[in-house]
């Protein structure tokens, strides 16, 4: 089987079957003896000489797999729209079972027991599993967890898709690393302290000896209300825990706003991840003592 490039460009990474049946297997012993084509790898030929475009190197890590391969990680969610993760290597899914020789340059092959047809997109060119099985298998695949977090967060943030699909793909992508982690920050990704268990904030504030803050706190304003995650009344210190921290024009403005009143009101706004308070809880706890102290409270 063989891939058209996008935007309707002509077809010039072709199986050096498919072309021998295109083209004859005469022309393109030819074509190649004469170097008007090239051979970058025994399965595949490139209907010109030139430098490969990168479009047309996707196209000839896909081919040069076995049968059933395609493009997943960060390179299938880089074709879908995802931005900022920008990788040299080219990650390639194929079949658990399948043999495995050469592939291209920069290829990392990546075997998978599950390869649904809800999973992939076999019609897409290249050849690539689906956005949220893209995100969720390079969150699994990133040597940090906090990249981890990063890529699934992202692709929510950029709305290309929701933390419903990622869910639904985790459901159903089967055994992978760091699935607790992934399933944790799809939680992140719907936003606030409500995507935290209350006793992971609340354990931090028993171990310092911290006075109990009132919780999910409404405030009003001139615009409306709104609600504080937490807030240690007495001292004006109140806390916010970000899920995600959006990036978008009018989630900024509304956080703008947000402390902005609070500031009026004499009140200080801390602000911490949700990941550092399920993960780093001595830090979270050290900038909360400081601030409360800070703001004139004695143990």
């Amino acid at each position: 089987m063989s891939f058209a490039l996008a935007d309707s460009e002509p077809l010039t990474v072709l199986l050096l079957t498919d072309a021998c049946q295109l083209f004859g297997r005469a022309r393109v012993r030819w074509a190649l003896r004469c170097g008007r084509w090239q051979r970058p790898h025994p399965k595949v030929v490139v209907t010109h000489s030139a430098a490969l475009s990168p479009p047309e190197a996707l196209l000839l890590a896909a081919l040069a797999g076995p049968p059933g391969s395609l493009l997943g990680g960060l390179t299938a969610a880089g074709l879908d729209g995802l931005r900022g993760f920008g990788e040299d290597d080219v990650h390639l899914v194929v079949p658990h079972s399948a043999r495995v020789g050469a592939v291209a340059s920069g290829v990392v092959v990546h075997r998978s027991l599950v390869l649904e047809s809800d999973q992939v997109r076999p019609a897409a060119s290249p050849p690539r599993t689906r956005l949220e099985r893209s995100v969720i298998d390079a969150a699994s695949w990133s040597r940090w967890p906090r990249r981890s977090r990063a890529i699934v967060l992202a692709v929510v943030q950029q709305r290309l898709t929701t933390a419903d699909r990622l869910r639904e793909s985790l459901a159903v992508r089967g055994p992978i690393a760091r699935s607790g982690l992934v399933r944790e920050t799809i939680m992140d990704a719907e936003g606030g302290i409500h995507s935290v268990p209350e006793h992971d904030f609340t354990r931090i504030v028993v171990r310092r000896g911290l006075p109990r803050p009132s919780r999910q706190v409404v405030v009003r304003r001139r615009t409306g209300r709104y609600y504080l995650d937490a807030r240690f009344d007495p001292w004006g210190v109140a806390a916010e825990v970000d899920g995600a921290r959006h990036r978008d024009v009018w989630q900024s403005e509304a956080d703008d706003d947000r402390q902005n009143e609070l500031v009026i009101a004499g009140q200080g706004l801390l602000r911490f991840s949700s990941y550092r308070v399920r993960h780093e809880p001595d830090q979270v706890g050290d900038v909360l003592c400081r601030a409360l102290l800070a703001a004139g409270w004695r143990p």
